[in-house]
């Protein structure tokens, strides 16, 4: 078999984003991915264009042990958000915002981190997002 991650699109409204990603990993750990292109999102509400940044809102996830994933700002180099390991939810009030970093791009891209060999471990994560244009 092979790695099977799936990405789903929960909600694309004018103002909310929220995303599920699950996947079965039996060949080896995921290297940094986009989760999503700004670009192929829905409009935000009357405003013109499309919006290129996304602030995190919460972020619910069950990994199994010995897995992390780790969520980057898309940039030059990309910039770490978090590292999740285990279950639970992380709600941020306020929402956690791009930094901006050299050569940011508005996506926010994933990896993950603990696959050993022979294992088969999986994940599952929702991520509610607010956009905005920068």
């Amino acid at each position: 078999m092979a790695n099977v991650v799936n990405t789903q699109i929960l909600a694309d409204g004018p103002r909310n984003l929220i995303i599920k990603i699950t996947g079965i990993l039996d060949t080896s750990d995921v290297s940094v991915i986009d989760l999503f292109d700004p670009a192929a999102r829905t409009k935000i509400g009357q405003i013109e264009g499309l919006a290129n940044r996304y602030a995190i809102e919460s972020i619910t996830f069950n990994i199994e042990d010995t897995l992390a994933v780790y969520f980057y700002w898309g940039a030059t180099t990309d910039e770490l958000i978090v590292a999740l390991e285990g279950r639970g939810k992380v709600p941020y009030d306020p929402p956690v915002i791009n930094t901006e970093p050299t050569g940011v791009t508005g996506k926010i891209r994933y990896a993950t981190q603990g696959w050993a060999s022979s294992a088969v471990v999986s994940f599952t994560i929702v991520i509610s997002l607010k956009k905005y244009q920068k």
